[in-house]
């Protein structure tokens, strides 16, 4: 995916990390919520949607965004989105396991497990592994 930085959408969330960095909370949600209207592809609203999914407070709001987020990633045609999938299945199964139901929580850290293969071997890369593997033992335990 080419995170584009001359894309109105791409430095609206960017300008939205940045407000995260400096606590600013409320200001990035007003951004990605600005992005999310602003998004007309598929890539620009999976990218918005996934910002929205992380700042949300309530579990069926999270799923939602984060649904949101799969959704549209799926649409794109492109082999690096691949690399957003495990990341994507891992907050999905966050959500479900939130929500008690535990058993589409593994369904979908099964699928997070499937697409380990995409990611980089950087920090995100490693950090998303380490989510997935702790994730089904501490959900493979419940059963």
């Amino acid at each position: 995916m080419d995170f584009n930085p001359r894309n109105n959408v791409v430095r609206l969330c960017a300008r939205g990390m940045n407000e995260e960095t400096l606590g600013n909370m409320e200001s990035a949600f007003q951004l990605y919520l600005e992005a999310w209207e602003k998004a007309i592809s598929d890539f620009e609203k999976f990218t918005a949607a996934h910002y929205l999914g992380r700042h949300q407070e309530e579990p069926h709001e999270c799923l939602y965004w984060n649904e949101q987020a799969l959704q549209f990633a799926l649409r794109i045609d492109e082999e690096t989105s691949r690399e957003h999938l495990s990341s994507l299945y891992l907050n999905i199964g966050k959500s479900y396991e939130t929500l008690h139901n535990f058993s589409k929580a593994r369904q979908h850290y099964q699928l997070a497990a499937a697409f380990i293969h995409h990611l980089p071997n950087d920090e995100h890369g490693r950090k998303v592994r380490a989510g997935v593997e702790a994730a089904l033992i501490r959900i493979d335990a419940m059963f």
